[in-house]
């Protein structure tokens, strides 16, 4: 009888045991799980200004992913084709934001766009990007602009950014020359990232 007891009273506590671990768990993962980051991009290449000859894209759009009103999640797909989005807007405590984001398309025409930077939310501010596609290759500046005054909703706040980007003279990456001097060419689009890290570890 009183061995009967003792096991129920074990069996008791080991089930008590689990759900206080199931129970930490979840508190120990802020209960909902944290949603994946998502983009909208509307990019396109241009001749530089003052090198008409030396893009050899020729002016046409880059890379699209979503639109406006719906951006696209990390490993969602957009016409067949796989997205994924990484993306870190994490505050200083100096002011401002740490800030790299990027959306790539997988396909035949698919490719990547990336910024990185320090931005206060400021008016034509300076950050690096990178527009790559396919056979078209690599361009990257370091000193594009960012400027979230085309639409009241732009901006920028911790986990999210919203902006227009216009880098007028971005090399290609390759080092391909157009005559004696590196081929290069203009890129501008806009940029919605959102639900990003907000902390420098990436988390």
């Amino acid at each position: 009888m009183l061995g009967s007891m003792l096991a129920k009273r074990r069996a008791s506590f080991a089930g008590l045991g689990g759900f206080l671990f199931v129970f930490a768990a979840i508190a120990a993962c802020g209960g909902e799980p944290t949603p994946p980051a998502q983009a909208f991009v509307a990019s396109n290449s241009d001749f530089a200004v003052g090198g008409e000859t030396l893009c050899p894209t020729n002016p046409s759009d880059w890379i699209d992913i979503g639109t406006s009103s719906k951006s696209v999640k990390d490993a969602e797909s957009q016409n067949g084709a796989v997205v994924t989005v990484y993306c870190r807007v994490a505050p200083l405590k100096a002011g401002g934001f740490d800030v790299e984001a990027r959306a790539s398309i997988k396909g035949d025409n698919g490719g990547t766009v990336q910024i990185i930077g320090t931005l206060a939310g400021g008016k034509a501010e300076k950050v690096s990007a990178t527009f790559q596609k396919g056979a078209y290759g690599s361009f990257f500046q370091s000193d594009c602009t960012i400027d979230y005054s085309s639409n009241p909703n732009m901006g920028i706040a911790e986990g999210r950014v919203w902006g227009h980007v216009d880098c007028a003279k971005a090399a290609d990456t390759s080092g391909r020359r157009v005559g004696n001097e590196v081929a290069a060419c203009k890129f501008f689009g806009e940029l919605k990232f959102e639900n990003c890290a907000r902390s420098a570890d990436g988390t």
